[in-house]
């Protein structure tokens, strides 16, 4: 992991090679997976705003899994995602005739009919973006290859495989390790006593000044 302010970024992110090849995937990114396209709250408030230009471009299993499930559903880990169709495609893509996957979203915008974009979730696939609050209160990210990336894409003569990572974050106050309750010990004071103020709590010991014997001792005088 590589941390950039408060973001943390898969070492995979740098490592591994990407290319988008429709005519390759089929439009994998819409249909692989089983959790729909993240979604912010801005991107809530425009499908709300522009559903109604968007349906018509929508196949009639995606606009009854909308009526039936929302324009948007929360995932497993809470998060706001578009509704897939029985564990798979999105709710809002669609098949042209040579059986690529679309998104009605970004075709409605191609057309002219609204002015946004299809969420840039999807144009980030196959990474995949998880907010996290730590115990600060801080809003941070982790970048992943997503687990659901295409398991092998044509490139040339090359065939690029992808591999997802497993990256948590512990929730706030949760305890990453055991620890064991060291109980108080156990003094028996039963036999301690309080003396009284100003009692003397050790005996004192003269000692007496030591014996020097300056007999052999010469003194001259300092002229001599």
């Amino acid at each position: 992991m590589i941390k950039i302010d408060d973001v943390i970024v898969s070492d995979e992110v740098l490592e591994k090679k990407f290319v988008c090849d429709i005519n390759s995937c089929l439009g994998q990114c819409c249909v692989k997976g089983d959790a729909g396209a993240p979604l912010e709250k801005e991107d809530i408030k425009k499908l709300k705003k522009n559903y109604k230009h968007i349906k018509p471009y929508m196949t009639k299993k995606g606009i009854d899994e909308v009526e039936k499930k929302g324009l948007y559903v929360r995932g497993s880990d809470g998060d706001l995602e578009t509704p897939i169709i029985n564990g798979k495609e999105c709710a809002y893509a669609f098949f042209d005739e040579n059986g690529i996957a679309l998104c009605s979203i970004q075709k409605s915008y191609d057309e002219k009919k609204i002015n946004w974009e299809k969420p840039i979730s999807c144009g980030l696939y196959p990474l995949r973006i998880k907010k996290y609050k730590t115990a600060m209160s801080e809003r941070g990210a982790i970048v992943t290859i997503s687990k659901e990336a295409i398991p092998s894409v044509q490139n040339t003569s090359k065939q690029i495989e992808f591999k997802s990572i497993e990256a948590k974050l512990a929730e706030p106050g949760v305890l990453l390790i055991d620890y064991k309750t060291v109980e108080p010990a156990n003094y028996d004071t039963s036999k301690f006593s309080l003396s009284e103020v100003g009692a003397i709590l050790t005996e004192p010991v003269s000692i007496e000044a030591p014996q020097y014997d300056f007999s052999k001792f010469i003194v001259k005088k300092m002229d001599e």
